[in-house]
């Protein structure tokens, strides 16, 4: 699946979520909530078994996902094959905060998990923060491809 396929499957998911599922995000429902309304608009898109969406999936095969201190990894919403290595979307969402340190957490498990030098090589990452207004959360996307922030604007 080539990125833009992925990040077309992200977009309209997203809209489906503002379009169907906004009052999850008006009453400031858990972020939980939201991101599994994602990866059930995830699966939608996908519309086959070739691919599995999982919701708070931390686990490597058998082994429990870690980052580069040992601390377990739980990514928000993957589209991956489980039980083989074919990692390619990893999600991280937020939901309405201006907590600097979570983002920086955030942004930094992104970083480890889309590293094609690393263990897991998710082939793209993608953080949001889930804002009232449609508008504001898609300008807080915040795209990683080999552990780097992936600027699309000049792509």
């Amino acid at each position: 699946m080539t990125d833009f396929e992925l990040l077309k499957i992200f977009i309209k998911a997203v809209c489906n979520i503002y379009q169907n599922d906004s009052d999850l995000i008006k009453i400031g429902a858990n972020e939980r909530a939201i991101t599994h309304r994602l990866g059930f608009y995830i699966e939608e898109e996908l519309n086959n078994k070739e691919y599995n969406v999982d919701c708070e999936y931390n686990r490597d095969g058998f082994a429990p996902k870690k980052n580069n201190n040992g601390n377990c990894i739980i990514p928000d919403v993957i589209i991956h094959k489980r039980l083989i290595d074919k990692n390619y979307l990893v999600i991280e969402a937020k939901k309405d905060q201006n907590n600097n340190q979570e983002y920086d957490d955030t942004k930094e498990k992104l970083k480890v998990l889309t590293n094609q030098n690393g263990r897991y090589k998710y082939q793209l990452g993608i953080f949001i923060d889930f804002k009232k207004d449609i508008k504001d959360a898609i300008e807080s996307i915040i795209y990683y491809k080999n552990g780097e922030n992936y600027d699309l604007k000049n792509r």
